[in-house]
């Protein structure tokens, strides 16, 4: 799994957040609003301007500087998602031989 910063993720990702790297008050702020290592976070719009992200079943937007600093463990989402993630950690000799044997 690849760790990244939340305003990264694309659009209907999900993920696991790490850790915020922040000051005492926003991570107590970010906190509260229930952004906290363990909370599970799922990106609905990764636009312009600021992300909405669903915490726990509750829809939020979150600015991208807060965003850049609360670190996302990603889980790979979608059919190819978990295929693709794994072509990340082989030894890219063996692309061709994975793609033909996965994809026919």
């Amino acid at each position: 799994m690849t760790v990244m910063p939340l305003a990264m993720m694309s659009e209907d990702e999900e993920g696991t957040v790490v850790h915020v790297t922040t000051g005492r008050g926003l991570a107590r702020r970010l906190a509260e609003m229930g952004i906290g290592p363990g909370a599970r976070v799922r990106v609905i719009r990764n636009g312009p301007g600021p992300m909405l992200v669903s915490v726990r079943g509750v829809r939020m937007a979150i600015g991208r500087g807060i965003a850049m600093k609360v670190m996302v463990e990603v889980r790979p989402a979608g059919p190819l998602a978990s295929f693709n993630y794994f072509l990340t950690v082989v030894d890219p000799m063996y692309y061709p031989l994975m793609r033909y044997l996965m994809l026919g």
